[in-house]
């Protein structure tokens, strides 16, 4: 093992925050090489410590850093189980959840008014500017937190772990945060995939369709303006969702309530970009279609083909975003 990464691991455990924050960015430099991973995986107990500061909010720049190398970390099978083994899904979940409603918060805060004097203008635009890398470093946590649980959640364990009783409720506080933002926030653009695997279960749509019913037709709008980045998850979630339509199906008069906000939203989205309607046309629609078209327009998207169903709920591999250079 090189002393070099051994001596940068120490000091995760520095006393002084700031070192534990820069010895993250290391951390997270060396999981974007393959090289570089290989030589944290040989540091014994260093899985064990990233999961405990991704716990560990009161920095969020650090905590979002040690998410990036976890996100990265967790493609490695070997590693991604020893993750689970640490109950990792039970560290991310509350700090998504903590760093959703403080962005929630802070969106809905009103704005202070600005400083007469000139010192006091300084100050004000010097915590204007500690306000917004507090909001970035929030966003990046929310973010890193959103794929590290997509990418352990792909598998039965990790899933049930965050339907568990340690997960759930964090679940249900990022869920009404989701609910709440606008139908598309860019911090959350990663949480369709983990609605995907959520969906993929049975206990996880009786959850979503019986308790979050907001979330789900929050869900269905992002199929009108979701980009390509999050529309695969978006159109793999629903299609998991549906899957409660059969008859059988414990909750599927809980799905029949959604089933018309779900259906037209995918129509919408799979117009013909070529495709224009006349009035005498547009009147004969009902309502929602008619606000659903209007929501389109507005954002301008083309049509995006949508994965067709399956006969099973299924999980979709999905893979870490490129570890930020330093």
């Amino acid at each position: 093992m090189s002393s070099e990464v051994a001596e940068l691991c120490e000091f995760l455990e520095h006393e002084r925050a700031d070192v534990r924050q820069m010895a993250a960015e290391g951390v997270k430099t060396y999981t974007g090489s393959g090289d570089g991973l290989t030589l944290l995986l040989q540091v014994e107990g260093l899985l064990c410590r990233l999961v405990s500061m991704l716990g560990d909010v009161s920095s969020a720049a650090t905590a979002a850093a040690v998410g990036a190398a976890l996100v990265n970390i967790s493609q490695e099978p070997a590693a991604r189980a020893k993750l689970l083994n640490l109950s990792c899904v039970d560290a991310a979940t509350p700090s998504a959840a903590a760093a959703a409603a403080s962005l929630q918060s802070t969106s809905q805060s009103t704005p202070q008014p600005a400083a007469v004097t000139s010192a006091s203008g300084s100050k004000a635009t010097g915590a204007s500017e500690a306000r917004s890398e507090s909001k970035r470093a929030e966003e990046e946590l929310l973010e890193m937190c959103l794929l590290l649980l997509a990418n352990l959640t792909q598998f039965d364990r990790g899933c049930a772990q965050l339907l568990g009783e340690t997960s759930r409720p964090h679940l249900c506080r990022l869920l009404a945060s989701f609910a709440a933002a606008p139908a598309h926030t860019a911090y959350f653009d990663s949480f369709p995939l983990v609605l995907t695997h959520v969906c993929a279960a049975s206990d996880g749509r009786a959850m979503l369709l019986l308790e979050h019913p907001s979330a789900l037709r929050l869900l269905s709008k992002l199929a009108l303006t979701a980009d390509s980045k999050p529309l695969h998850a978006v159109a793999q979630s629903l299609r998991n969702l549906c899957f409660e339509a059969a008859e059988t199906a414990p909750n599927a008069s809980a799905l029949r309530e959604l089933a018309d906000g779900i259906i037209v939203s995918l129509t919408v989205r799979l117009t013909p970009p070529d495709a224009e309607l006349d009035d005498e046309e547009i009147a004969m629609l009902s309502p929602m279609m008619r606000e659903a078209l209007e929501v389109f327009a507005r954002n301008r998207l083309a049509p995006t083909s949508i994965p067709a169903s399956i006969s099973t709920p299924t999980n979709t591999p999905t893979t870490a975003p490129p570890t930020p250079h330093l």
